[in-house]
């Protein structure tokens, strides 16, 4: 097998995990949602902290869950994301976990949230 053979199968095995942000809010592409993750009737994925807007589901067909303190989302047909602050974002079909940008500090050797 030469080179180019082997960089091929080698991209047919790795598969990406295709991640988005918006502002403050990161979606994660993930295979599955939890079994006993819990439908929430929201459109809402984040509040910002410092100013009150909101990210939200706007268009398409989607689900939140939760489980355990973890935010999911199960998107049917494409939506996109609004807020007040930032260009709407489209994202495709699929399952995602919703999670909180964080920042490291290197001298003060912390992480912390982003707020938005």
């Amino acid at each position: 097998m030469n080179h180019g053979q082997s960089q091929s199968k080698l991209h047919e095995r790795v598969k990406m995990t295709k991640y988005y942000q918006h502002g403050d809010v990161l979606i994660k592409s993930i295979n599955y949602i939890p079994k006993n993750a819990k439908p929430v009737e929201s459109t809402i994925l984040a509040e910002g902290e410092s100013t009150g807007h909101i990210h939200r589901i706007n268009g398409g067909k989607a689900i939140i869950y939760m489980v355990n303190l973890i935010m999911y989302l199960k998107v049917i047909k494409k939506i996109s994301l609004i807020h007040e602050e930032h260009k709407a974002l489209f994202i495709p079909p699929g399952n995602y976990q919703i999670d909180k940008v964080k920042e490291y500090d290197h001298f003060l050797e912390e992480a912390r949230k982003v707020v938005d």
